[in-house]
């Protein structure tokens, strides 16, 4: 019933003004923002460390997996020591030998469609929350050269996901570390948002050739990159296609992954946390599209 619900919401969002979307995301900020306040404030409680390591364990992060993270800290509550203290979490929960990353798209949608902006790879800020940017500055922090999708890993396996990302024409193709995390066998870990925010949905689209839908722009763009020795390139990408974003609707392949059992769920704090390995998603996507099922339409 909540699944129906969800999918029902994601539809009407998407027919809804950009301003009226912005105005509701907006007003739900204010009202975690407020929730979180009022608990630490005056309930005195809020997330440690221990907790968010615990809830990463029972969930299903072991030693030595690659991890690419998507988050939301304010829905998980208030964490005492924000960002730092989840990243230390996972550096626990993964130990040594495992990776963490994040994507770390740099620009808002109006940049990326311009086409010649300026991605420096050392300097362009992630808007993709403070986890993300956390991750990003860490000084052992590596991250790809991608115009449009970059994403940044520490960790023993950081250099292998990052490198030649810049070399795909598309944001998912084969040198990503969207793509590579399926080839490591690596998970997906949703903190307190939903599977809409798991941009591994689309490496399905640039694993197959002609793919059904057009979820790209007829023509490249061209982007100045900058990378960390400061040299200047020119690196052009195929842009996601605006009508095609309007039909997307990956909530209704939730219920899908559930029976698939290829998903797992838990709560940390009051947000939900799901976690999904990268290889079993592509190949349920896969046998999805042959089944004439994507998340578009």
């Amino acid at each position: 019933m909540r699944n129906n619900l969800d999918i029902l919401i994601k539809k009407i969002k998407n027919k809804t003004p950009i301003s009226l979307r912005k105005n509701i995301k907006n007003l739900f900020k204010v009202y975690r923002k407020n929730r979180n306040i009022f608990y630490k404030k005056y309930l005195k409680r809020y997330l440690s460390k221990e907790d968010i390591y615990f809830g990463l364990k029972n969930i299903g992060i072991d030693e030595g997996d690659a991890v690419m993270v998507h988050s939301s800290i304010s829905r998980l509550g208030i964490v005492d020591g924000g960002a730092d203290t989840i990243l230390e979490a996972l550096f626990e929960a993964v130990g040594p030998y495992g990776t963490i990353g994040a994507p770390t798209f740099w620009g808002l949608k109006k940049d990326y469609l311009a086409g010649l902006t300026l991605y420096d790879v050392k300097r362009s800020k992630s808007y993709l929350g403070a986890l993300t940017e956390t991750i990003r500055t860490h000084p052992q922090s590596k991250r790809s050269l991608h115009p449009t999708h970059s994403a940044a890993f520490i960790g023993p396996k950081a250099d292998f996901l990052i490198k030649n990302h810049h070399y795909d024409k598309t944001p998912f193709g084969p040198n990503s570390p969207y793509r590579k995390l399926v080839d490591l066998n690596g998970k997906i870990l949703l903190l307190g948002v939903g599977i809409e925010y798991m941009s591994s949905l689309h490496t399905i689209e640039d694993f197959i050739d002609n793919f059904s839908i057009k979820v790209y722009r007829d023509q490249p763009l061209e982007f100045r990159v900058i990378d960390d020795n400061d040299n200047d390139y020119l690196i052009s990408s195929y842009i996601h296609c605006s009508n095609a974003a309007k039909t997307r609707n990956s909530l209704k392949l939730l219920p899908i992954f559930e029976k698939e059992n290829i998903i797992r769920k838990s709560k940390i704090g009051f947000g939900s946390v799901k976690l999904i390995n990268a290889s079993e998603l592509h190949t349920t996507m896969l046998k999805l599209y042959k089944s004439g099922i994507t998340m578009y339409g």
